[in-house]
């Protein structure tokens, strides 16, 4: 399946389970910003579909989510999700 439904970013995405999901930065509640993208758009990066997006090969590339004033989160675990709906750029085990 598409994602999770645990994490942060789902519960910004359903205003707290209350609603289907939307992209959160289409919603204007998380701003993803990043040092730059070769394929795909930041808002891919907190979507629930998988898509091809990553950033340029640049040394000190960088992805930022904003969660904005009135949020903190200090988070105990993560989960990425790596790779493109295309074969071949899975993360290597």
């Amino acid at each position: 399946s598409n994602g999770d439904n645990g994490g942060f970013v789902y519960w910004l995405g359903t205003s707290g389970r209350r609603e289907r999901f939307q992209n959160p930065q289409d919603r204007g509640r998380v701003r993803v910003t990043s040092s730059g993208l070769a394929r795909g758009r930041e808002s891919l990066l907190v979507a629930r579909k998988r898509e091809a997006c990553w950033t340029t090969d640049a040394p000190d590339s960088w992805i930022c989510l904003d969660l904005g004033r009135n949020r903190r989160l200090a988070p105990t675990h993560y989960t990425l999700c790596s790779g493109s709906p295309d074969p071949g750029f899975d993360v290597a085990k």
